[in-house]
């Protein structure tokens, strides 16, 4: 196993499976040897291999996180029916070990049997042993520990700086642009479809694995998209209100802006109506903290991370379409209204942290 982990540090991969395969033949148990040896066929694109010997890791212990992680990250670059597979061996791995969250999607070889976190320049205490170190996590600690990055996560997404910078420069840009007669051609509602997908893409990238999840986690936002968009029809229509809705150029482009760095913003389109409607305004974004209650349940009782983000993503889009400034719609339905859906999306939040 040591000279195969040499063999992997010099970036002769062919020689660290090598390696692997001996350390297998001698103890099949070895889970470390059998993660390093899927990574390493994984690099050299012998994919079912690679899966067997992560099948083999986490056979001989179930509670591997990283050969789950890595299973994850294999499975994903498979294809499109191997998705399930993929998203249920990231969700296996984040339950076991949640900071795992954060890790980029690649494979990785395990060090953690090299890291002893001995202090050499001190003796070794009493009864110290190699195997003391590498205990697993109370559920009680990593529980915690994973509602804390969801938090961290969901505080990030909805930033209170980016709201107050919204307010100060979107409505009179937007007054602006709105008399340029070039853009008012350009107002298809398909057009804020596009950047706020596009918005969310940009801050997923970040740390996104397998084309394959890209593209679902795309669709996921279109379909958000898509039924907010319905939900203010189908008010619309039971109320006898006539609607539109149109592109706002001024907050695509800070939607786009937001996306690029990492705190997304989403730049829906707005509605207009014939008459004043409350109720038309509100359709958008209760409709999605209440799919981001639903999302974060389900991600709670599965753990799928696809669920997960695909809730924050709706919590994100209702509470940009309660910004107070218009045309958005926490610009008409008053105090009333916007106290209604931040207790819609509050409630949701507190689903995100486990505490109801």
């Amino acid at each position: 196993m040591t000279a195969g982990f040499i063999a992997d540090r010099a970036g002769r991969i062919a020689e660290a499976a090598d390696y692997d395969r001996r350390a297998l033949q001698s103890d099949p148990g070895a889970f470390p040897a059998a993660n390093d040896l899927g990574v390493e066929l994984g690099r050299q694109h012998h994919d079912t291999a690679a899966v067997t010997a992560l099948r083999q890791a986490i056979g001989a212990d179930p509670t591997y996180a990283l050969g789950w992680f890595n299973l994850g990250v294999l499975e994903g670059r498979l294809g499109p029916l191997h998705l399930p597979a993929s998203q249920g061996a990231f969700a296996k791995a984040f339950a076991l070990d949640p900071t795992l969250k954060d890790r980029r999607h690649d494979l990785t070889i395990d060090a953690s049997v090299y890291r002893t976190a001995l202090d050499l320049s001190k003796p070794l205490p009493p009864h110290w042993s190699l195997a003391d170190t590498q205990k697993a996590l109370p559920v009680a600690t990593a529980g915690l520990l994973a509602a804390l990055l969801l938090a961290v996560g969901l505080a990030r997404s909805s930033s209170p700086g980016g709201t107050d910078l919204a307010k100060q420069w979107l409505e009179p840009v937007g007054a602006r642009l709105d008399g340029v007669r070039g853009l008012t051609r350009l107002r298809h509602p398909l057009w804020a479809v596009v950047a706020t997908v596009v918005t969310f893409l940009l801050a997923y990238l970040r740390h996104a694995g397998s084309p394959t999840d890209i593209v679902t986690y795309a669709f996921g936002v279109l379909v958000l998209t898509g039924t907010a968009m319905y939900a203010r029809v189908a008010i619309a229509v039971r109320a006898s209100v006539a609607t539109t809705q149109r592109s706002w150029w001024p907050g695509m482009a800070f939607g786009l802006g937001t996306g690029a760095i990492g705190l997304p913003w989403a730049p829906l389109p707005v509605v207009k109506t014939s008459t004043e409607s409350t109720r038309v305004h509100l359709a958008a974004p209760l409709t999605l903290a209440a799919l981001s209650g639903v999302l974060f349940v389900e991600s709670a009782w599965l753990g799928v991370p696809l669920t997960q983000s695909l809730a924050v993503v709706a919590l994100v889009m209702a509470g940009s379409t309660l910004l107070p400034i218009r045309p958005l719609d926490g610009a008409n339905v008053g105090k009333t209204g916007i106290a209604a859906a931040a207790g819609v999306v509050g409630g949701a939040v507190l689903i995100a942290l486990g505490i109801i």
